[in-house]
């Protein structure tokens, strides 16, 4: 990273360059029985490194939003907010993590399809393997590790309410992505 940022420096182009580096998944190496990065809906798999250097906003290093989640799907509202610029005529699906509330949700859905999906509401984080297996839950605060799951001691109402959650959210994203049909003529 040293190298790019200098030789920006060198070009004259650091000043007016945002730079945005992040990881597109994570990997696990056997904390919870799984290899590699799909099928991974646990920690290992999800946190990815998000470093983003503006050198007109931020000059010795900031930590954002430490206590609100953002996913990939904030990075370019991200971007359009450090740029001060908008979409129009359209939005994005997330938001700035500059923005970011700490009482939202993140969804996460494992490959392949339809084998598990999570989601993280604060530091409560819910698991889902479409009655493959039994679901988890986890405190993520006391538990970053997610070596304690405690779906036993939640109350099988929010069990079936974050279950209900994420099979709604689901059924949106599969619509967002499904293939239009074609236009007869």
């Amino acid at each position: 990273m040293r190298n790019i940022i200098d030789q920006y420096k060198k070009l004259g182009l650091y000043e007016n360059t945002i730079f945005v580096i992040y990881g597109d998944h994570g990997e696990a190496f056997g904390e919870h029985g799984v290899k590699g990065h799909d099928g991974v809906v646990y920690e290992e798999g999800l946190k990815v490194p998000l470093i983003i250097h503006d050198p007109q906003r931020w000059q010795g290093g900031e930590r954002i939003g430490a206590d609100a989640p953002v996913n990939h799907t904030d990075i370019p509202p991200t971007i359009l907010d450090l740029l001060d610029d908008e979409v129009t005529n359209g939005e994005y699906p997330g938001v700035s993590a500059l923005k970011s509330p700490e009482d939202r949700t993140l969804y996460f859905n494992c490959r392949p399809d339809l084998q598990c999906m999570a989601s993280i509401r604060g530091y409560r984080k819910y698991i889902y393997y479409y009655g493959k297996q039994p679901e988890e839950f986890y405190d993520l605060e006391n538990d970053p590790l997610e070596k304690n799951d405690i779906a036993a001691k939640i109350p099988p109402s929010e069990i079936e309410q974050r279950r209900n959650d994420l099979l709604e959210w689901r059924s949106r994203s599969a619509a967002t992505f499904e293939k239009a049909p074609p236009e007869s003529e």
